[in-house]
């Protein structure tokens, strides 16, 4: 609730109005936002930027949830003809935040493998030493590398 106040204020307070008046009703709404919420909340924890891209793209699926259904709910032709240009101008807005967000996402996936071949290099470049030390661990009756690595020392099968 806390991530919802802070960044969809006018959803929060009616989850809040909820909770207090119609508190079954409070609980199918939580699950029915809930689900969109969480990965934001979730790439929140470890990229601020991103999830705030996210937050954004989410904001404006909502306003175009709101035109929609004020466009089907127009009494007249001349309204319902305005709510249908500020809603492909939304949609339009909402698909250029998407391709913004998706390119941040590909920059941090790219930067991720990046580090990823530079591991692998190194681990190359390092093969005959990382195999004595293996040779070593087994000599001295570590059978059992990941206990090794959870206790602080490496072997090969390290993420080095």
């Amino acid at each position: 609730m806390h991530f919802a106040r802070a960044n969809f204020p006018q959803l929060h307070q009616r989850l809040e109005k909820l909770r207090q008046v119609k508190p079954g009703e409070f609980n199918r709404m939580l699950r029915r936002v809930g689900g969109p919420l969480r990965p934001i909340m979730e790439v929140n924890r470890r990229d601020q930027r991103l999830a705030q891209k996210m937050v954004d793209e989410y904001r404006l699926q909502m306003v175009i949830t709101s035109l929609s259904r004020r466009c089907r709910q127009a009494k007249t032709e001349q309204e319902r003809a305005r709510l249908r240009a500020e809603l492909q101008a939304r949609i339009g807005e909402r698909f250029d935040r998407h391709q913004e967000r998706i390119r941040m996402e590909i920059q941090h996936l790219r930067a991720r493998l990046d580090e990823q071949e530079r591991r692998l290099a190194d681990r190359e470049k390092r093969k005959e030493e990382l195999l004595r030390q293996e040779y070593e661990r087994v000599l001295r009756g570590a059978s059992n590398p990941a206990a090794e690595r959870q206790s602080g020392k490496r072997g090969l099968e390290t993420n080095d």
